[in-house]
């Protein structure tokens, strides 16, 4: 996953375009919930100042529909600019003459947010004339949005067929400390799995049973592996089409995968909730989180690795009656000394929540991307990175 990072290339005075990700959650009302995302980019956006750069940030906010005011990106402009205690001026568009206007009045060390990309349906189908338009506004282009890095969009990969492209501090921070899971992890290695999806973790699930040392099962994704092993799982929702793959990984890696023993169970979400094995869940009820001896013996695997990668809620997190044993997990390896490495996503979102994360070593900011890149697959973002032309 070789590529050029901004340290290592020739930047000074250029107009850089910068994809970062900057999709933070929001409220009702339209409001930020997180900055996490736009604070882990700070780092790559000082280091193009002091270049005397002029910084143009390009990202998507949501799934719009529209331009609807909801997902435009002035909110995330000025929450960056109240973090950099910087102005960061706001344009209404992302490609065309006036953008090009607005980028034209920069100085050295300004910053420019352009208006949500995917407020054009051309960068979600990679339209290759789309991308031209915004490689036209810069003289390089800067990848700091690892958690797309698995989408083949417009500003992802078309961009960099270009222009010369370039990783982010943070992206290659990703690509080092993700990559390392797979090739050099320190022992004993201990991946925990939740989630909803067996589908979705397929591919990270066997390279992660090759590489660690156990893999612990929660979340929904446990029930399929349960009734595998011919465990009555009730009403809780099992993927049939994964029973036989579950099966075999069973069979392949005996004592490798350690599925959660009890589960909180219910009749639905506002009924009185009772703790069950989980090969033995009621015919009226389904498992909404795992159980206190499951939290109990998946935090002695923690306490005892010295690696860790956590990707997925152990149960329905959301609410809060079935969040208990994601929190607790959470405690557990924000007190631990293992080095914690948690894939983005719920997991993330759970830890933050509980104002964690600066007790884990290291938050990933993708979680479909933490997943790809754990299962030794093909980032295509990073490959397009790879294969543009250099900087002068």
């Amino acid at each position: 996953m070789d590529c050029t990072s901004i340290a290592n290339a020739n930047v000074k005075n250029k107009t850089v375009l910068v994809r970062v990700d900057f999709n933070e959650p929001l409220d009702d009302k339209g409001r930020l919930v997180s900055d996490y995302r736009i604070r882990a980019a700070i780092p790559t956006i000082s280091y193009l100042r002091k270049k005397n750069c002029r910084i143009l940030l390009l990202t998507h906010l949501g799934r719009p529909k529209n331009r609807e005011k909801r997902f435009r990106t002035a909110k995330l402009a000025a929450r960056l600019s109240e973090l950099i205690k910087t102005r960061v001026f706001h344009t209404t568009d992302c490609i065309g003459a006036h953008t090009l206007l607005e980028v034209q009045k920069l100085g050295p060390k300004d910053i420019l947010m352009l208006e949500n990309v995917r407020f054009y349906p051309e960068e979600k189908a990679n339209d290759k004339l789309f991308a031209k338009q915004l490689s036209q506004l810069a003289q390089a282009y800067v990848n700091e949005a690892f958690s797309n890095c698995h989408r083949k969009h417009a500003s992802m990969v078309g961009v960099p067929q270009f222009l010369p492209g370039l990783a982010g501090l943070r992206l290659i921070e990703e690509l080092d400390v993700l990559g390392s899971l797979l090739n050099r992890p320190k022992r004993p290695f201990v991946a925990l799995l939740g989630g909803a999806k067996v589908y979705s973790k397929i591919d990270v699930l066997k390279a992660l049973l090759k590489s660690a040392d156990k893999v612990l099962i929660g979340g929904a994704m446990l029930f399929t592996f349960v009734k595998a092993q011919g465990g009555s799982v009730g009403k809780s929702p099992v993927e049939d089409d994964k029973i036989d793959l579950a099966r075999r990984l069973l069979q392949s890696y005996p004592g490798k995968i350690i599925l959660a023993p009890d589960v909180v169970a219910a009749k639905d979400k506002n009924s009185r909730a009772v703790i069950v094995s989980s090969s033995a869940i009621p015919s009226t009820h389904a498992g909404f989180d795992v159980g206190p001896q499951t939290v109990e013996l998946f935090s002695k695997s923690v306490k005892s690795s010295k690696t860790l990668f956590w990707n997925g809620p152990l149960g329905w997190y959301e609410v809060s009656k079935f969040s208990k044993a994601t929190n607790q997990i959470s405690r557990v390896i924000a007190k631990s000394k293992t080095f914690s490495v948690i894939g983005g996503g719920d997991s993330a979102t759970a830890v933050h929540r509980l104002r964690l994360a600066k007790n884990i070593d290291f938050m990933s900011t993708g979680g479909g991307a933490a997943l790809t890149l754990v299962a030794g697959l093909e980032l295509p973002a990073v490959t397009a990175l790879r294969r543009s032309k250099k900087i002068k």
